[in-house]
């Protein structure tokens, strides 16, 4: 899937003022199993509330949930299941 088709898709997690809580992190996981590609808006609050920038705040919570961070536009994030490797 392109880029330009991740960011037109509906937001599926909203991170509000609470910022990276478990229950958001777990949420983000949850949702990655079922998907590949999650799409994840932050909140001006939530970027108070985490004392950071969004940038960071995108690869912390990539790091977080064990994805892969496919790219950041304006507060709105897309991360991409890791692939699972094959054991012989």
């Amino acid at each position: 899937m392109d880029k330009e088709k991740l960011h037109q898709m509906n937001a599926d997690v909203i991170i509000g003022k609470r910022g990276l809580e478990e229950s958001v992190v777990n949420e983000v996981k949850r949702r990655l199993k079922k998907k590949k590609y999650v799409k994840v808006k932050m909140l001006r609050s939530t970027l108070v509330a985490e004392d950071s920038d969004r940038k960071t705040l995108a690869r912390k919570l990539a790091d977080l949930v064990d994805a892969e961070l496919i790219g950041v536009k304006g507060r709105t994030v897309v991360l991409k299941r890791k692939a699972k490797l094959n054991k012989l």
